[in-house]
């Protein structure tokens, strides 16, 4: 049976009152790794806890980032950001996948990695 933690302590209270039997010092040393046991559990709570705000973090940032977006004859465009663009508006529009454009070396008109589509 899994106690709560409210219960451990009640009952390492109530083994020590009464440590002079065998069975209060087992009870109490099975209190102890229940307890144990329940820090161990609280660590990774607060660990994933950790993770998953970190995760919002970035899906609040990519949010943003989206907000931000601006469709010209050129593609798509990210202003302020490190890498405003043009980005594909084919792939957004149907995947929303951010790619950026690349221009060729010929100094052709510049084409999606992705998709192969212009904008």
């Amino acid at each position: 049976m899994e106690r709560t933690f409210e219960q451990i302590l009640q009952g390492l209270a109530e083994a020590l009152a009464g440590l002079e039997t065998v069975r209060n010092r087992d009870y109490l040393r099975d209190l102890q790794l229940e307890l144990a046991e329940l820090g161990r559990r609280h660590a990774e709570l607060v660990e994933r806890a950790a993770a998953l705000s970190r995760r919002v973090a970035e899906l609040e940032e990519k949010t943003a980032a989206v907000d931000r977006l601006v469709e010209d004859e050129q593609g798509l465009w990210r202003p302020g950001d490190e890498d405003p663009g043009p980005y594909c508006p084919a792939c957004w529009h149907d995947d929303r996948k951010l790619i950026l454009l690349w221009s060729p070396s010929s100094g052709g008109p510049r084409a999606c990695p992705r998709c192969g589509g212009r904008p």
